[in-house]
């Protein structure tokens, strides 16, 4: 059966952007306001106290005294988004600020974009001119930015809904992070074989997710066990006649060498073995090599249900690192402990 997903990847016009972009905000709003205003100051460097009500009692006025009074103070949120390589016009921005509606308010306009030219820069600075606040973010500033304010332990669902977010603009090509993730993947009877020297590979079914990640961690027991830096990703499976076909995915349409042939044909017949599934399509992950992980466990109750993501900057470690380093850095630690830095 297909995922539900919150946000649209399905569409004809080119505002899918933005519009999953409010989405995403509004869905924050009414899940936790505090975290929308956090949100909102910090990109405007006001006190969150400014966008709240204020409830005042005995306020004396000009001519009276009323018993209380509630005030809050508005604001308008525009948000103008652009896909890679696709840059901002002035001439539109300029014609966005008469979309505001009313004076009474802070008119607040957000630039989303994978990345700035300097031509977005200098037409920013143009627009700064008559608008107080005018937020230049990337996806990924989106993204980090909300998740900044959650607390991992209570704010569960919303985290949920934010990485989902990330996949989309994943998927999208609005975020490459592939260098900095580390996907984790259930690993049962098929570890032994998978962490062989001369096989160092691990298989899934072709319909699961197989790009935007560097990493594979191989989970068993409540713990990763080993980590390894994906080299190549093949498609594989065996064919009506017994032969074996292949295809390369990641790098697309990557030549694919003897040796490597050698490790999906091994695979393809250990997989066959043991779930005779060997003609249903799957894709190979090929590694440099698996490395062992000492003691990183997952100290809550629930076992990893389907896949997990980390990311290299939560281990202080940089893009395109090594697995032995990944696996020093994961060393007798939590990955609730992880979570929450």
């Amino acid at each position: 059966m297909s995922e539900a997903y919150y946000f649209q990847r399905y569409y004809t016009k080119e505002n899918a952007h933005s519009s999953n972009a409010l989405l995403l905000l509004k869905r924050v709003y009414f899940y936790n306001q505090k975290i929308f205003y956090n949100v909102l100051s910090f990109w405007t460097d006001n006190e969150s106290d400014n966008f709240l009500p204020s409830f005042v009692t005995q306020e004396r006025g000009n001519k009276s005294v009323p018993d209380f009074c509630i005030r809050q103070k508005g604001f308008e949120l525009i948000v103008e988004a652009k896909e890679k390589r696709k840059g901002f016009s002035q001439n539109q921005l300029e014609r966005h600020l008469n979309a505001f509606q009313t004076d009474n308010s802070e008119k607040i306009l957000v630039l989303l974009a994978p990345s700035f030219s300097e031509n977005d820069k200098n037409i920013v600075d143009s627009i700064k001119t008559k608008i107080k606040y005018v937020i230049c973010i990337t996806y990924m500033d989106l993204y980090e930015t909300i998740k900044s304010h959650c607390d991992e332990r209570r704010d569960f669902e919303l985290i949920e809904l934010l990485d989902e977010y990330r996949e989309y603009c994943t998927a999208e090509n609005l975020i490459d992070d592939t260098n900095n993730t580390i996907m984790v993947r259930l690993a049962g009877s098929t570890m032994d074989f998978n962490i062989q020297p001369d096989i160092s590979i691990y298989f899934d079914k072709f319909e699961h997710r197989y790009e935007g990640f560097r990493y594979l961690a191989l989970y068993q027991s409540k713990s990763i066990k080993y980590i390894g830096k994906i080299q190549k990703v093949v498609k594989g499976f065996k064919q009506p006649n017994g032969s074996i076909h292949m295809e390369g995915l990641v790098p697309h349409k990557c030549a694919i060498s003897d040796e490597e042939k050698t490790r999906v044909e091994k695979a393809i017949e250990h997989q066959g073995n043991l779930y005779d599934n060997a003609s249903i399509p799957h894709c190979y992950f090929l590694v440099e090599s698996f490395v062992p992980v000492e003691n990183f466990t997952k100290s809550s109750k629930r076992a990893l249900y389907g896949r997990k993501k980390f990311y290299l900057s939560q281990f202080n470690l940089p893009i395109n690192c090594s697995a032995e380093e990944i696996a020093e850095q994961m060393k007798n630690r939590t990955w609730e402990g992880i979570d929450s830095n």
